[in-house]
């Protein structure tokens, strides 16, 4: 139903910067406020059983086939275990 709704009001959502004209870059995006001199923090790795990346993976699959690109800083591939 909500997926209905959606795709049939696809045109009222902003899917690229020119489709937002005249809204300020400062107002379109966000930042992290991090203060000077702190140093990172590595988050623990996270891991997910074989049911759980099969959704992640279909998930991911159906960002990828809507267009949606996201940036990654460190990709690489891993061979699952289920393929």
């Amino acid at each position: 139903m909500l997926v209905n709704f959606l795709h049939a009001n696809a045109d009222m959502f902003a899917w690229s910067p020119l489709d937002k004209p005249g809204i300020p870059r400062e107002v379109a995006e966000h930042s992290l406020e991090i203060r000077a001199g702190s140093k990172p923090v590595k988050q623990r790795l996270r891991r997910f059983d074989e049911e759980k990346h099969k959704i992640i993976d279909k998930e991911i699959h159906k960002l990828l086939t809507a267009g949606f690109k996201a940036l990654c800083s460190h990709v690489h591939s891993v061979p699952r275990h289920y393929e």
